[in-house]
């Protein structure tokens, strides 16, 4: 494998002739793996040395923050992989099964299932919404 300067690659050797080329498998900008807070990920000093590079993000916030993939995609234009691992979604005490089975009415179900999915329950403006929608379903 070369590494340096050159970029990554590998050396070809034909065995008819002895002769050897050259392979440059770099791909023009760098690889990095970010790992952490929203703010540290979207940080100036942390924009400044890796917003050119193919970089995958995982987001460790206790709780996921809003928009978060939008909010990471705009900063990296080169974003090849984004997840969320932070410590709310690991520490939850109950499953999604679990909270359905508590869940005393469809507005719980709906919250049950948004803390599920990311990580965190629907905020006042988005109960306010899903009172709405349910409202007009049973309608």
């Amino acid at each position: 494998m070369l590494r340096g300067g050159a970029g990554e690659g590998a050396w070809i050797y034909d065995t008819a002739d002895g002769s050897t080329a050259a392979l440059d498998w770099s791909i023009g900008r760098p690889l990095k793996r970010l790992s952490g807070t929203i703010e540290e990920i979207l940080g100036a000093e942390t924009l400044e040395r890796w917003s050119h590079a193919y970089v995958q993000v995982k987001l460790t916030d206790d709780q996921r923050p809003e928009q978060a993939f939008q909010r990471v995609q705009e900063s990296y234009p080169y974003l090849a992989s984004f997840s969320y691992a932070g410590a709310g979604r690991l520490t939850s005490g109950s499953t999604y099964s679990q909270k359905l089975q508590q869940a005393r009415t469809d507005a719980e179900v709906v919250a049950g299932f948004l803390e599920h999915v990311r990580g965190r329950g629907p905020h006042e403006a988005e109960q306010q919404l899903i009172a709405e929608a349910l409202q007009e379903v049973r309608a």
